[in-house]
């Protein structure tokens, strides 16, 4: 578990928004990038493994953010990738 993970699940449960853990960041990220997800928080992951997900993601013209909330091309500790309209709300739910 990391730290906000619970805040994250309680502000998702608020708002009836519904969560799935996958398996695989990569797939995670890109369900997000293809619209079929409205994002994806990930806190844990190797770069090499989340690379092409996340540039079909910035692509796709979603926003793209480290752990700190600060926009980054490929965070390496943590990410959020979501549409740039949602990002600030989801991104306020934990940060």
């Amino acid at each position: 578990r990391w730290a906000g993970l619970e805040d994250l699940l309680n502000h998702c449960a608020d708002q009836h928004v519904g969560v799935r853990i996958l398996g695989s960041s990569a797939l995670a990220i890109t369900q997000v990038a293809l619209g079929r997800a409205a994002a994806a928080v990930l806190r844990g992951y190797r770069v090499w493994d989340v690379a092409a997900a996340v540039a079909l993601a910035a692509s796709s013209g979603m926003a793209i953010r480290n752990w700190a909330g600060h926009p980054d091309p490929l965070p390496t500790n943590g990410l959020v990738v979501a549409a740039p309209d949602i990002i600030d709300t989801i991104s306020a739910w934990f940060y």
